[in-house]
């Protein structure tokens, strides 16, 4: 199979991106701050950039995703607070960007720095679509295409499935696959669409007791097609059996070929942020200069351990 970036939806001035995370379980997205057992997960740190999300890491810096773009003296806004962005930097070997701020933060996201997310549930967020029209094939139901965007945070959960190297400058990811109810699927399921890019994935870390940023959102599985060569769409799919990816028609089994999303590694890049944090690591624009913006990347591949063909991957 094969898979394409996640462009940037023209929700934004930039271009494409994914937006609210789409649930398997309902249409109704959470968008509100998860509360009780679930309170402090993440929702608190999660600023808005440029229509997308970004999460403080330290007093004066946030991290996001890199092809969401923006410029140094951009605003960025969290709990009420307006910022002005005033130097960034970009890292090489991924998706991640960091960015300094005019003053401190409220308060800022702890970082994951172990090394053992697989299998481990995962609070998911960010500004996507809202779920769309079911997808079926056979009048069996393979998930649901994106709907319209609205901006609007919402949240998720799902399982870290495994590692993934990406491209050169993308580095390690996370993967999830978006799973049916009856192949496994956990409470408040979900995969990304267009505008999640840049959104936080944090996971709870039992031995410090609190739940920190392990990753930011990069792409989805997609586009898809009924036939060879014939109209695309993209879509949250449990299982894309008998869909063509690319030129590739996914073999209709009994046992479910969920899609699948990625977010940036946290943990792998764990150098670099600590450079950059430390001030060890120039940065790649500052106020005062022309805002370098990166243009969005052609195409990714990415193969997984359990994939045998090429999937193109969309930016979230």
């Amino acid at each position: 199979m094969q898979l394409r970036n996640l462009t940037i939806v023209t929700i934004l001035a930039a271009g494409s991106a994914a937006h609210g995370v789409i649930l398997q379980s309902t249409a109704n997205r959470n968008t509100t701050e998860p509360a009780g057992a679930l309170a402090g997960s993440g929702w608190q740190y999660q600023g808005t950039w440029r229509g997308f999300n970004g999460t403080p890491i330290s007093k004066k810096y946030f991290i996001t995703a890199g092809h969401v773009e923006g410029d140094v003296g951009t605003k960025f806004r969290i709990n009420g607070r307006v910022f002005t962005t005033t130097a960034m930097w970009d890292d090489p070997a991924s998706d991640l960007r960091i960015y300094s701020v005019n003053k401190k933060f409220d308060a800022w996201a702890p970082i994951y720095t172990g090394t053992k997310e697989v299998g481990k549930h995962a609070l998911v967020i960010g500004r996507g679509t809202q779920r769309g029209a079911e997808v079926r094939l056979n009048n069996v139901l393979k998930g649901w295409e994106w709907g319209a965007s609205d901006s609007v945070q919402s949240w998720g959960f799902n399982q870290i499935d495994t590692i993934l190297n990406g491209d050169p400058d993308e580095g390690q990811l996370l993967q999830f696959d978006f799973d049916s109810a009856t192949n496994g699927a956990i409470a408040n399921e979900a995969t990304l669409s267009n505008g999640d890019s840049a959104g936080g994935v944090f996971i709870y870390n039992k031995p410090s007791k609190r739940w920190e940023l392990a990753g930011i959102n990069l792409s989805v599985d997609g586009p898809f097609a009924r036939t060879n060569g014939g109209q695309t769409f993209q879509a949250g799919l449990t299982d894309l059996g008998g869909f063509f990816y690319g030129s590739t028609q996914v073999s209709d089994t009994f046992n479910d070929n969920p899609s699948r999303f990625f977010s940036t590694r946290i943990s792998s890049n764990l150098n670099w942020i600590d450079g950059v944090l430390g001030g060890k690591i120039a940065a790649s624009d500052t106020a005062g200069r022309n805002g370098g913006n990166v243009p969005e990347p052609a195409g990714m591949i990415v193969i997984g351990a359990a994939v045998l063909l090429c999937r193109r991957r969309r930016r979230a």
